[in-house]
């Protein structure tokens, strides 16, 4: 990288009394350069293990909403479902009372059939 790039400073302006300055310029960029490399390597160290592209985020996203709307619509079909159930159950009590009366009603025609019947006999002698 340019910015890892040495800069020669003559020795003579090194050397003289005045420059103090120059040297402690020196000083302060060989200390950027080392920062540099420092944070270089936490930068390239972080976007290599955690980060991901934002296309890719934007399509895991989309994804996402994808499932979301499968799963709402499959909850509606379940809740729809179990309504019909729980209609097609009542309608199924409904007809089991039904029945039940139908039977009860024939037992009773065949007791008194056969009340009649006693009845009949009864009479006869």
């Amino acid at each position: 990288s340019s910015f890892l790039m040495p800069i020669d400073v003559p020795v003579d302006y090194l050397n003289e009394i005045n420059n103090s300055n120059l040297e402690e310029l020196v000083d302060t960029y060989k200390e950027l350069q080392l920062e540099f490399v420092e944070v270089h390597k936490q930068h390239e160290s972080t976007s290599s293990t955690g980060r991901r592209p934002l296309s890719e985020i934007f399509q895991t996203t989309k994804q996402l909403k994808a499932i979301k709307q499968n799963l709402l619509k499959k909850l509606e079909r379940e809740k729809s479902q179990k309504k019909m159930n729980e209609t097609f159950q009542h309608v199924l009590e409904i007809a089991n009372k039904i029945r039940q009366a139908q039977e009860d009603e024939i037992r009773l025609a065949e007791q008194k059939g056969e009340q009649i019947q006693s009845m009949a006999i009864a009479n006869r002698r």
